[in-house]
């Protein structure tokens, strides 16, 4: 008898058991499929956006090409989510123009440029998941952050933290550039050009080659 109201205990146990968990899992697979549903919409807006984005940049340079024949020189200095002549520099040699900032320069209006490198220091997170987490749908092995530290060395931001999270923590600081080019042209009212390239190192010394090039003819 004992034994039979022992066992009877113990199904009820387990079936209150189950149910919970049967419960939680439940919400856990709402919670991954609402996450998937997000990323699934944010993944729709940013190709519908880069796919306009795009359209805008060739249009754009359709036009210039259509009035100055091909473009000898391309080069990219930054995006926001509307395309503008302000994120490219734009050179066509056989009519002498160069496109900066956004607007049109001859190639004599040139005087004169400077590239300025800026370096701040960055704290770098990483995070790695030892036992796996699901993320709508992707099984995140690592999570990597960057903040900026100042002069001081205080840094800025703060790390999130996930209680669930069977995580291991490390971090490392590292030097990182930010270039800039100051284009003097010939303009009483607006004499200074600024590009700024961020971190594009390799863009931000392309465009300074091409502008040494022609100030360079411009001396001649």
């Amino acid at each position: 008898m004992v034994l039979l109201i022992l066992l009877a205990i113990a199904l009820v146990i387990f079936l209150s058991w189950a149910a919970v968990n049967s419960s939680k899992m439940d919400q856990e697979e709402k919670e991954r499929q609402e996450r998937k549903k997000e990323y699934d919409s944010w993944k729709r807006n940013m190709e519908t956006r880069w796919k306009a984005y795009d359209e805008a940049r060739d249009a754009a340079l359709d036009e210039l090409e259509a009035k100055w024949g091909k473009c000898d020189k391309d080069i990219y200095v930054t995006s926001g989510d509307v395309f503008s002549l302000e994120d490219r520099v734009y050179a066509f040699e056989k009519a002498e123009k160069i496109v900066l900032g956004g607007t049109v320069y001859d190639f004599k209006d040139i005087i004169g440029f400077s590239l300025v490198n800026k370096s701040k220091t960055v704290f770098n997170t990483y995070a790695t998941v030892k036992s796996g987490k699901d993320l709508g749908g992707m099984i995140m092995g690592g999570v990597a952050g960057k903040m900026i530290a100042g002069n001081a060395g205080a840094v800025i931001g703060a790390l999130a933290a996930d209680d669930d999270c069977d995580c291991e923590t490390d971090y490392d600081f590292e030097e990182e550039n930010e270039y800039k080019i100051y284009v003097n042209v010939d303009s009483i009212s607006s004499p200074t050009v600024i590009l700024d390239f961020g971190t594009l190192e390799e863009d931000a010394y392309e465009a300074a080659n091409l502008l040494n090039v022609i100030t360079r003819r411009n001396s001649l």
